[in-house]
């Protein structure tokens, strides 16, 4: 991952079908690990860590994973919908229903923080979010994120 000129993503995840935010983490780990060069099970811990210690951003709906890791090979970000909400104690009280995760290694902080940035700045627009929530395929997912896209350009 270079210098950010538009958001996208490595993985996305449509309609996850689950009720907890351990269970997210652990499909997740599941997802990613292949793409970091790292066990799935060790992931899983360390972003279970990250979590714990504040890793998590919530709010509107959306909650927005960010780590850096040393065992971490390659960068990936991850989206997905979450078919049910799930409850990860919001400031606001909302069920999460949007996910995204960013994630890299140690050593790509500058990188990381220009895409975590990008994505922020991203889903601020309720037009994407609507949008995202109403979608029912990874096809359509990914057609919400070409350059084209009047919240990309905005991005």
């Amino acid at each position: 991952m270079g210098i950010v000129k538009f958001v996208d993503f490595d993985i996305y995840l449509n309609r996850v079908k689950i009720k907890e935010s351990d269970h997210l983490l652990h499909i997740l780990a599941k997802e990613v690990a292949p793409s970091c060069s790292v066990s799935a099970n060790m992931l899983e811990d360390v972003f279970i860590n990250r979590a714990a210690s504040g890793g998590i951003c919530v709010e509107n709906g959306i909650a927005i994973f960010d780590m850096t890791s040393r065992f971490v090979k390659n960068s990936v970000s991850v989206i997905a919908t979450i078919e049910w909400g799930i409850d990860f104690q919001a400031p606001d009280n909302r069920q999460v229903d949007l996910f995204v995760a960013v994630i890299s290694p140690s050593n790509k902080v500058s990188a990381h923080l220009q895409h975590l940035s990008a994505i922020v700045r991203l889903f601020r627009s309720d037009d994407l979010c609507k949008a995202l929530r109403n979608s029912r395929s990874v096809d359509e997912m990914k057609v919400l994120f070409m350059p084209t896209q009047d919240w990309i350009i905005a991005a």
